[in-house]
């Protein structure tokens, strides 16, 4: 969710913009060229939402990471920034406009090797991707459009690699937990908190970034 977001207070978001992260310049003119686009240049992700991301990716080490929805590349500079030279991001979009715009900024970044792009419909792509049985992910992040997110969740879920040991109880619960999405800001806001004071470690937390997003939803 981004810190612009009108659910949070002027004074939280002033001590995340002073405090809360360091934006490269790089990302920089990537935000400048993306508000030249016009009104829709809100669908970028916060300079603190893309914080938060490449902090998630360091802690947790990922090695195999998913985007559903790339727009002109911020998020995911911010992702492959983070993760170690073996690791992979597949992102998935078909606009091939704003993909021009992200790979470019991805060769600047030096990060394009780490990338493998599918110019595909999302649900199209993802459902190719779950009937891959050698295809997993450790992190997802989803920010597209709003109305198939819960489409996208239950299509990503069997992608994700569980920790070694993880309680089946859990498991069932996210198995489940799309039926609570479309309750909206709440039984998004109560999945969010349950993961997060569920889960032990860093590990998969990426996969719940799509409710922060949700939260988020216009």
């Amino acid at each position: 969710m981004s810190a612009d977001s009108p659910i949070i207070k002027k004074e939280l978001r002033e001590y995340v913009d002073i405090l809360g992260y360091s934006e490269c310049e790089l990302l920089k003119k990537n935000r400048e060229e993306t508000k030249k686009l016009g009104p829709i240049s809100i669908m970028q992700v916060g300079a603190a939402q893309g914080a938060f991301l490449s902090i998630l990716c360091k802690c947790g080490k990922f090695k195999n990471c998913l985007e559903v929805g790339v727009f002109t590349g911020y998020s995911s500079l911010c992702i492959s920034s983070a993760i170690e030279d073996d690791s992979r991001l597949t992102v998935i979009d078909n606009n091939n406009e704003y993909l021009d715009i992200a790979e470019k900024y991805w060769k600047l970044a030096n990060v394009v090797e780490k990338i493998n792009v599918i110019k595909k419909d999302a649900l199209e792509a993802l459902s190719e991707l779950k009937s891959n049985t050698n295809k997993q992910f450790d992190f997802a992040f989803i920010d597209a459009d709003k109305a198939n997110y819960v489409k996208y969740y239950d299509l990503i879920l069997p992608l994700i690699i569980f920790p070694s040991g993880y309680n089946m109880r859990r498991k069932k619960f996210f198995a489940n937990i799309s039926t609570i999405m479309k309750f909206g800001f709440i039984g998004t806001l109560i999945c969010f908190t349950y993961y997060t004071l569920m889960t032990l470690g860093v590990s998969n937390l990426g996969l719940l970034l799509c409710y922060a997003c949700y939260i988020n939803c216009y």
